[in-house]
């Protein structure tokens, strides 16, 4: 007992020498570097401080939290109100769309348009034959005339309502004129809707061959105002899609890969073509014996020449562009055709380009089907030039695709011969080797 009694003595006096050591020690760090523990503690009580007002800020957003909570639930939802606001401010104004120069546009158009309409009756000549006779204008059916009248005034109305729509930045209804009128609105795009199917019957009854602005009929004002108020309503709409960042015409026609695009408007101009075609073929013996005999003269063979072509554009440009959308697009992105697609895309473009060149003459010089000015006159010059444009992409295609191969054949054969030259040396500097030994 007693020696375990002075075993627990020895080793309770050792430890506390260890600790007089370790406070010794840390008394001479703390003597050698003063500022370290200075600064500790200032650190300390920085974090401290910074603890404490961290604390004090969670309180007081917490608090104005429930303020605002508490405040929105008695002011009936303030805060909305100031987003809607905030938002409206961010609106850009009516004044900067781009759809106010389509209604602005439309007012123009539609004011031509119902002055031509109503002077198409031919009541301020002296006499309706003696107009007939010396310029060649027929006096209007009644009823077509009343019908033109009616679809520029309702436009005109439209359309005016629209442009003072898109000024008004005074009046206490400009909130509403801007959700209405505002990029992406329901109620914007219902309107266009409604003029682009207003304008495309429209044009369908006033421009066909018995129309009041049928071919031969000598009411051009009457016809180009026509086209433009269709044109203008559907170049607004798409004005609309693009504000609702939906893609524009031009940038979905550039979207289709190869040479897509052209193939897409020869489809929709020789369609065009064959609509008036027929149009003229079937309802020309209904025109006024003046101006049948522009027609009498247009043998059957031409014709059958002007309803083939078309005809057979139509599926062949369809198929070409359908077989874009079914291609597989490789990995890197491209749409590569292959030699033989290449081949037959080129005779059928080259093909067309011969059908629609004599085609031209034919129908548009005077004596032929469409040597008036009318729907089948501009939709054949349309189609030619389409399927002429095309012809020549394809021909500028074809001549960078010979360059490119001999291009690469040229860089063949400069490798091939910078290797026989490498060899040649190569066996030169051999041979001196083999000398010298």
């Amino acid at each position: 007992d007693d020696d375990q009694r002075e075993i627990a003595s020895l080793r309770a006096g050792s430890s506390s020498d260890d600790e007089e050591e370790g406070r010794s020690a840390a008394a001479a760090a703390t003597s050698s570097v003063p500022g370290s523990a200075r600064s500790n503690r200032s650190r300390g009580t920085t974090s401290s401080s910074v603890r404490s007002g961290a604390g004090v800020t969670r309180e007081t957003a917490a608090a104005s939290a429930t303020e605002a909570s508490s405040s929105e639930s008695e002011g009936g939802g303030g805060g909305d109100d100031d987003d809607e606001k905030s938002r409206d401010s961010k609106v850009a104004p009516l004044t900067d769309s781009s759809r106010l120069k389509g209604y602005i546009t439309l007012i123009v158009a539609s004011v031509v348009h119902y002055d031509a309409a109503k002077d198409s009756s031919l009541d301020n000549a002296e006499s309706d034959r003696t107009t007939t006779v010396l310029s060649g204008v027929v006096p209007a059916d009644p009823a077509q005339r009343s019908y033109a009248m009616a679809v520029s005034i309702i436009t005109l109305i439209v359309a005016m309502f629209c442009a003072v729509v898109h000024f008004d930045r005074f009046t206490c209804l400009k909130g509403a004129w801007n959700k209405a009128f505002g990029p992406g609105s329901k109620i914007e795009l219902i309107i266009l809707l409604a003029l682009s199917l207003w304008w495309l019957i429209a044009t369908i009854v006033l421009t066909s061959v018995g129309g009041i602005a049928g071919p031969g009929k000598g009411h051009c004002n009457l016809y180009f105002a026509t086209w433009t108020c269709l044109w203008t309503s559907i170049w607004t709409l798409e004005r609309w899609l693009v504000a609702a960042n939906f893609s524009s015409m031009t940038k979905f026609l550039e979207a289709w890969p190869n040479r897509a695009p052209g193939w897409i408007v020869i489809f929709i101009n020789s369609l065009g073509s064959l609509l008036a075609t027929v149009d003229l073929f079937v309802n020309w013996p209904k025109l006024p014996e003046r101006l049948q005999l522009g027609y009498i003269s247009v043998t059957q063979y031409e014709w059958s020449w002007l309803l083939f072509v078309p005809a057979v554009t139509i599926p062949i440009s369809a198929a070409f562009f359908l077989i874009e959308i079914f291609r597989v697009t490789q990995s890197d992105g491209q749409n590569l055709k292959s030699d033989r697609e290449n081949f037959v895309e080129g005779l059928c473009i080259t093909l067309l380009a011969l059908f629609w060149t004599p085609t031209l003459f034919i129908a548009t010089t005077p004596g032929g089907a469409a040597d008036q000015v009318g729907n089948a006159y501009f939709f054949i010059w349309l189609s030619s030039i389409v399927v002429t444009e095309t012809f020549l992409w394809w021909v500028r295609d074809w001549r960078m695709a010979v360059h490119n191969v001999m291009r690469m054949q040229k860089e063949e054969y400069k490798r091939a011969q910078e290797k026989v030259l490498r060899m040649h040396q190569h066996e030169i500097e051999e041979h001196l080797a083999n000398e010298e030994k």
